[in-house]
């Protein structure tokens, strides 16, 4: 994120919590914003430095503690109470995205990091005898601006897959993201196949002996394309029973045939299958996709 978008967005957090402390005390809301903004608008720019910095959970909840004694600091209170809320904060919203790692809701779980380092920074300060809005903030800016904010900024790649794959057969993509969230490829003693989907799979060590894939010959694509790229001396193509009767002793060739066993794997759970090539009704015509099947329980029909 950029410096001063960090910096923006923490002036923001930090007149609007000064807002709503001062309506709880009967104040105007807008009293001492200015002060507000400043502190967050400082706040906000060094916790962006210290998150693009990389630093280890000690070290990065000293220098948020630092962050929330230099903002309290400013703001007029105890710079001893501001640190105990950073230090809170910090160490809060770390934690709880440590458990919502696999909360499929990106903006849900940094949602939720910002406000458990914000309560936490609260309690904290109000423990070391501050004001709970005032370690409410520095809480807010440092599991917010930090943690919630790196959350937020990272690229799933398994999403990247979904699209990909969605791209190129059709589908929806956040289906297939729950797909593959549910059933990653695994490759177990030879096998690879979908977890939790094991009687379809192919076999890496011995080709001729692959999973149940009557509606589509992947085995024997499989086998031809592996066949393709393995040269022997003189530019002549090895033949498929080759692969088969010599054992796989490098560790590229085996995973080249993993690559290639994901490939068709893939192909063969997201490709769209015509309806017609099994019912000859017309009444049947169109397409639907294997892998609705284990998300919902039935197969759609696209026409």
């Amino acid at each position: 994120m950029p410096i001063l978008v960090a910096a923006l967005i923490g002036a923001a957090i930090s007149v609007t919590v000064n807002g709503v402390s001062n309506l709880v005390h009967g104040q105007n809301f807008f009293h001492n914003w200015d002060m507000a903004a400043l502190t967050g608008f400082i706040g906000g720019a060094t916790t962006n430095i210290i998150g693009n910095a990389s630093l280890g959970l000690f070290e990065s909840t000293l220098a948020h503690a630092h962050i929330g004694a230099m903002m309290t600091g400013i703001s007029g209170g105890n710079p001893l109470h501001g640190a105990i809320a950073g230090a809170f904060g910090s160490l809060i919203g770390a934690g709880t995205g440590q458990l919502l790692q696999n909360t499929q809701s990106t903006w849900l779980a940094g949602g939720i990091m910002a406000v458990s380092g914000g309560i936490a920074g609260g309690f904290g300060s109000v423990i070391a005898g501050g004001s709970f809005w005032d370690g409410f903030r520095n809480g807010f800016i440092s599991a917010g601006l930090n943690h919630a904010a790196h959350r937020l900024m990272q690229v799933d790649p398994l999403m990247q897959e979904a699209k990909r794959i969605a791209d190129l057969y059709g589908g929806n993509a956040k289906d297939i993201y729950r797909f593959l969230k549910m059933h990653p490829i695994t490759v177990n003693d030879g096998k690879v196949f979908f977890k939790g989907i094991e009687d379809i799979y192919v076999n890496i060590n011995n080709p001729s002996k692959n999973g149940i894939f009557t509606e589509e010959k992947i085995t024997q694509t499989v086998m031809s394309q592996i066949a393709k790229l393995f040269i022997k001396g003189g530019g002549q193509l090895m033949k498929v029973w080759k692969l088969n009767n010599y054992p796989v002793t490098s560790p590229m060739q085996m995973e080249l045939r993993t690559l290639l066993a994901e490939s068709y794997l893939t192909k063969y759970m997201f490709a769209p299958v015509k309806v017609l090539d099994f019912n000859p009704n017309p009444y049947y015509a169109g397409y639907y996709y294997r892998y609705e099947t284990y998300l919902y329980g039935y197969s759609r029909l696209y026409r």
